[in-house]
């Protein structure tokens, strides 16, 4: 008997993972092709132990015909490499013969992602894990050059280990499998970039904002990659998260909290995280909203005349505002007692403010501001305190108005009351109404009673009249007396004040009595000439007024009749005698222009119309220098005089002159006269001016300019 394995070779190679199958057959070599007796066919492992057919059915062993037996292994696995040897027996006859199972597997990179992110400063795995069967032999190369292991590099299942990797590690790895009894060989390029946890430069720290502002918080971190950031409030830590529609925006990338805008929930504590792929850093801090304040509460306040008023404002904010009241056009009040203990301002509580006035009077009528502020900013609100009362005329009311015949005249009436009162006139015990004698115009705080004064009606018509002010809180009587006006008192006094040969000025007092009208002014006649003057010294009756008379003939008696004028006429006069002085020369010319020229180059003299002494001037002699002033203010001539002459026009007197081509920021003293043909006239009094700064020019310069 012979016996045969199939597949007829002494070792089979077989595929990690694939099947295999082996036929063990009994030959006859008698030729008779009969077995004598029973055939036992049985398979057997490398440690001689049968083999059957296993649970999952991975391994069968089955009958092929009568003669043969196969064992079939449908998943080869590595553990099933080894001898199989198959054994028969027939009868007394014996016999086996083996087959070598060698199992393999190519090789593969099951897992070497690129790049790779190892943390810096950790003993880091560069992951290689390589498989095949045989095993293969892994080894690696840095930038190209073999590593040795050691202390820094060791070969691990996973891959390389690197002790206290650093960016100095950084670069090209290169995983190298191989087998070299098969010749096999593969390799694996590996970038690897060392990433560096994030470290927190700064934090949100500790801010201040204001309700109702944009405010922002940043925390900035240092790291590679950049990290990203997120955002914890509170002591829960809730991941704060928005929308481009939200109230509160994060820039994840540049580290950034957004208010748009801020609301006092948004106190608290905050906490930015920053991360990336190999770790993360965070850093505390907090944010104190302020609120502006805010007047919630402030009403309007009714109350009687002597009765007690309180006028209250409630605000908030934070920090607590500091409030005060103020009355509009004076200073706040002060905490605590006011106007003699009148009006007290008290809190109560912190946040609300009180004003309370005793027994009101009308003049506290007004608006009463609430003034609050703290350090997020401030807000007012104003309160109006009504006081109801009955009517009141001023203490200066007028009480006695003047009237005469053929006018018509306005008695006013002034009186304020709240609600506002209305107004009645009575005279001689009869209400006025309008008609032909009387008008009466009204409005809010006063009435005009119009009286047509007529020559028929002036045994009634003056006298008292009584203004009736009254509302629904009781009403007021003002008697105001209706006299006749006169004619005025002639002058207190008249005098001659200034005498020259052709003019006088005469000092004129004011009468004993104006007429209970207004003093208009005086009237002056002489010589069948009547001249009105108006009175210039209301304000101050003992100084009269100076009056002049002009074109009067030299050496001439005047008889003068001077009168009062006021409304209703011209009054009596009182007679004045006056004689002017002979003729003359000059008066001294009087300076009127200022001492400080507004230009460089020249300056405008100007002097009052001068006293001619009786003769018209015919020409005026202008005379100037240069001068320094001394510290004790005398100057001292720096040239001779410089002379103009101006003629005169008799018809159109001259009262300014321009000198030109001057020096700029120089001083100059001042002489000018009058001349007639009597005389000239004396020196005027010392007068120096000072021109203006400017560039100092040349003669011909000054030439140039003066053409253009």
């Amino acid at each position: 008997y012979e016996l045969t394995i199939k597949p007829a070779k002494a070792e089979f190679l077989g595929s990690l993972g694939s099947g295999a199958s082996f036929s063990c057959e009994v030959c006859d070599l008698s030729g008779d092709g009969e077995l004598e007796g029973n055939i036992i066919i049985q398979w057997f492992n490398n440690h001689n132990k049968e083999i059957t057919s296993d649970k999952d059915e991975r391994v069968v062993v089955a009958k092929d015909g009568t003669k043969a037996k196969k064992l079939v292994i449908r998943r080869i696995i590595e553990s099933d490499a080894g001898d199989y040897r198959c054994a028969f027996r027939v009868g007394h006859i014996t016999n086996s013969k083996s087959i070598k199972l060698s199992v393999f597997k190519d090789m593969s990179f099951d897992h070497a992602p690129n790049p790779q992110h190892p943390r810096i400063h950790t003993t880091a795995i560069i992951e290689c894990q390589v498989s095949g069967v045989p095993a293969p032999e892994v080894s690696w190369r840095f930038n190209g050059k073999k590593i040795i292991y050691g202390d820094k590099y060791k070969q691990l299942t996973k891959g390389l280990q690197i002790k206290n990797i650093s960016l100095a590690d950084n670069g090209n790895y290169t995983c190298i499998a191989e087998i070299s009894d098969s010749g096999r060989y593969d390799e694996k390029r590996i970038t690897v970039v060392v990433h560096v946890p994030p470290v927190m430069i700064h934090g949100p720290g500790h801010q201040k904002g204001i309700a109702g502002h944009e405010l922002s918080l940043y925390c900035k971190a240092e790291s590679d990659p950049m990290p990203s950031y997120e955002f914890y409030k509170g002591k829960n830590e809730k991941l704060l998260t928005s929308s481009p529609s939200d109230r509160i925006q994060i820039d994840s990338h540049l580290g950034k909290l957004t208010f748009k805008p801020l609301k006092k929930d948004d106190h608290g504590i905050y906490r930015c995280k920053a991360l990336n792929d190999v770790g993360e850093a965070s850093a505390n801090g907090s944010l104190h909203v302020l609120v502006a304040p805010h007047i919630y509460e402030l009403k309007n306040v009714t109350a009687q005349e002597g009765q007690d008023a309180k006028i209250t404002c409630k605000s908030h904010g934070d920090p607590m505002p500091f409030m005060e009241f103020q009355k509009v056009g004076h200073s706040p009040f002060k905490n605590g007692s006011n106007d003699g203990g009148r009006i007290t301002v008290r809190h109560r509580p912190a946040n609300i403010l009180e004003i309370e006035i005793k027994k009101v009077q009308p003049h506290d009528s007004s608006n009463y501001t609430c003034l609050t502020k703290n350090s997020a900013g401030e807000h007012n609100a104003t309160s109006h305190l009504t006081v109801h009362y009955q009517p009141k005329f001023p203490s200066d009311h007028i009480r006695q108005v003047f009237s005469w015949s053929g006018r018509l005249h306005n008695i006013t009436c002034n009186a304020h009351g709240n609600p506002h009162p209305t107004f009645e006139w009575w005279h001689l015990e009869r209400l006025l109404t309008n008609n032909e004698t009387f008008n009466i115009f009204t409005s809010a705080r006063n009435s005009s009673l119009q009286i047509r004064v007529r020559e028929a009606d002036q045994s009634w018509i003056f006298g008292e009249y009584i203004c009736r002010a009254k509302n629904n809180k009781g009403s007021k009587d003002m008697k105001i007396l209706h006299s006749r006006a006169s004619l005025p008192d002639p002058p207190s006094d008249a005098s001659v004040k200034e005498n020259t040969p052709n003019l006088l000025i005469i000092n004129v007092k004011p009468p004993f009595s104006v007429g209970g009208v207004k003093l208009l002014g005086y009237r002056i006649e002489y010589n069948n000439k009547v001249t009105d003057f108006t009175t210039m010294r209301i304000s101050n009756l003992l100084l009269g007024d100076d009056l002049k008379m002009e074109n009067l003939k030299p050496a001439t008696q005047y008889q003068f009749k001077v009168r009062s004028r006021n409304e209703v006429g011209v009054g009596k006069y009182r007679e004045l005698v006056a004689t002017t002085l002979n003729i003359t020369k000059p008066y001294p010319i009087k300076l009127v222009s200022p001492k400080q020229s507004k230009d460089p180059w020249s300056y405008k003299i100007v002097w009052e119309k001068p006293k001619t002494g009786g003769k018209p001037i015919k020409e005026y002699e202008i005379r100037y220098r240069r001068v320094r002033m001394k510290q004790d203010g005398i100057s001292e001539p720096l040239e001779n005089w410089v002379s103009k002459t101006k003629d005169e026009n008799a018809y159109k007197p001259s009262v300014e002159y321009i000198l030109s081509n001057l020096n700029p920021k120089t001083n100059y003293q001042l002489q000018i006269f009058a001349k007639t043909d009597i005389g000239t006239s004396t020196q005027s009094e010392k007068f120096i001016f000072k021109t203006a700064a400017g560039k100092y020019i040349t003669n011909f310069e000054m030439i140039l300019k003066r053409f253009r």
